[in-house]
């Protein structure tokens, strides 16, 4: 194991977020056989593990522009996620803190799907050694990355993006008052944005939810109908909260849970009318408060598609030896095929069917490596309509014919 010279000291901070992570990422090294790259901000490897065992702390400065454009993507996400490379390698790369309290990123990998990736400038030290795996894997990887970061570095990471979400809420209150102080037309209240704003909760889309709040706000504080009426003002605030806590609960969420939140978020609000906050100040808090509950949906959003993508996985794993359908999975699990369709491709990464051919390709190796059935007989066990497409999906995710995969164990391919 190398260790890091003397000469070669990093500075502190660099030298403190590396040891943060570096023993944790040979470990994940060693246990899931994989290359792991710890990067900083300033686009610099510090720490680099491999499944041998062997680390490098030699800070090296990464030349693909790949690694600088997933860097500025990933300072603005919160959880690890599996990417692509322009040539086609997987990684499964994690994010260290976020927007202003990021500090670099985790990468596990490079992997190939297939022995026809080639890239014709690797980055040394990381694409030197590439992992055939699947997307399934790559995911898993992922899933490690998120769980040692949120247990290494917890929620201070986050304390400055929340600060900055506040200050770009108050930004899009700032501009819709400005613009209802300039209209020359008097406003009714956007019922319509009511409506949204309820679809935006009920889908976890946190990003619409506080769009729609800071326009509804704007209008609640200084529309011409309402921002000459205190009580009214507070009415609709009221409203809102109501309204927010019952799309939560229509998406699942614990009743008790909401109404406590909206029980006290309503009693703030009135101690807040009680004082000399500043409207904008007290529209900056709701906008906060409002949020709260897309955050609740998304946990369990969260939630309820790891369980139904769980009863899926299971029910491909006891059936992928029949004929399959979208549909028919679909309906266990009580959804349409379109809606199954969008959250397995968004959560797993990869098309329903690509996912159905990777578990019937990895049962048909193991019957090409540990049975003495023919071919024609594996590809009818596990799934597959007629040999040509089967041949033709196992050489597409494994790299080579059935045959050969059959003969590289030193036993015949007929058998």
């Amino acid at each position: 194991m190398e260790k890091n010279p003397l000469k070669n000291r990093q500075s502190p901070e660099k030298e403190a977020l590396r040891n943060q992570f570096s023993l944790h990422m040979t470990e994940i090294s060693l246990s899931m056989g994989v290359n792991c790259t710890l990067v900083d901000r300033d686009n610099e490897a510090l720490f680099r593990s491999d499944p041998t065992g062997g680390t490098n702390a030699m800070p090296m400065r990464l030349s693909c522009p790949f690694y600088m454009e997933l860097g500025s993507r990933l300072r603005h996400e919160k959880i690890a996620d599996v990417v692509t490379c322009p040539e086609g390698y997987l990684f499964a790369a994690a994010p260290i803190g976020h927007m202003e309290g990021y500090r670099g990123m985790i990468l596990a990998g490079p992997f190939a799907t297939t022995d026809q990736v080639k890239c014709p400038k690797p980055e040394a030290g990381i694409c030197s050694l590439v992992r055939r795996t699947t997307h399934a894997r790559a995911h898993a990887v992922a899933h490690l990355l998120n769980i040692l970061i949120a247990e290494l570095a917890g929620d201070d990471l986050f304390d400055k993006y929340e600060k900055e979400r506040l200050f770009q809420s108050r930004l899009a209150i700032r501009a819709g008052m400005t613009a209802l102080r300039r209209s020359s037309t008097p406003e009714e209240y956007p019922v319509a944005l009511e409506d949204t704003l309820k679809e935006a909760i009920l889908e976890g889309d946190s990003e619409k939810a506080r769009a729609m709040i800071n326009r509804i706000l704007s209008h609640v504080f200084y529309a011409k109908t309402t921002a000459e009426d205190p009580d009214l003002v507070l009415t609709r605030l009221v409203e809102l909260l109501t309204l927010m806590s019952r799309a939560a609960i229509a998406a699942g969420a614990d009743g008790a849970h909401c109404l406590d939140m909206n029980t006290r978020a309503v009693h703030d609000a009135m101690e807040l009318f009680g004082t000399d906050q500043k409207i904008e100040e007290v529209a900056v808090w709701l906008s906060a408060v409002l949020a709260g509950y897309t955050e609740v949906i998304n946990k369990l959003g969260a939630t309820r598609h790891g369980d139904m993508l769980a009863a899926v996985k299971n029910y491909i794993l006891a059936n992928y030896m029949r004929k399959l359908t979208l549909e028919d999975v679909a309906a266990q699990v009580y959804l349409s095929p379109t809606y199954l369709s969008k959250v397995f491709k968004t959560e797993v990464g990869v098309p329903f069917v690509r996912y159905l051919n990777e578990v019937r390709v990895e049962q048909s190796k193991y019957l090409l490596l540990f049975t003495d059935k023919s071919i024609s007989e594996i590809y009818s066990l596990t799934g597959f309509e007629d040999q040509s497409y089967f041949t033709k999906v196992f050489k597409s995710i494994a790299g080579c014919s059935p045959g050969k995969f059959r003969e590289s164990a030193g036993r015949p391919a007929s058998k």
